[in-house]
């Protein structure tokens, strides 16, 4: 699956519906293995009314800093704009599906 990057300039347009944002970093390895994962998914599994995000912590501060993000990977589940859920760490295939669901 192919996730949309963000940037402090388009992020905040990009977090309307429902959408699951990862906060990661070029340099963190958890990320890294955290992105094989994501682009592993199978765009089937995905409900077509949510999208995946990617905010790279070191290009977008003030995104990373707007939700708080004190360690990479974070991932944030949002509705419209707020969040309703959060999880750290490299998260599974399953657990991916899991907070998209």
């Amino acid at each position: 699956m192919q996730a949309i990057h963000l940037t402090d300039q388009n992020f905040k347009e990009a977090l309307t519906g429902d959408v699951l944002v990862d906060f990661f970093a070029a340099w963190c390895g958890p990320c890294r293995q955290q992105s094989a994962t994501i682009e592993a998914l199978d765009p089937g599994d995905i409900p077509a009314n949510r999208r995946l995000v990617k905010v790279d912590v070191d290009e977008a501060p003030m995104a990373a800093a707007k939700f708080q993000v004190e360690a990479v990977p974070t991932l944030v589940r949002l509705k419209d704009g707020q969040e309703i859920r959060r999880v750290t760490g490299a998260q599974s295939a399953a657990e991916l599906l899991a907070l998209l669901q």
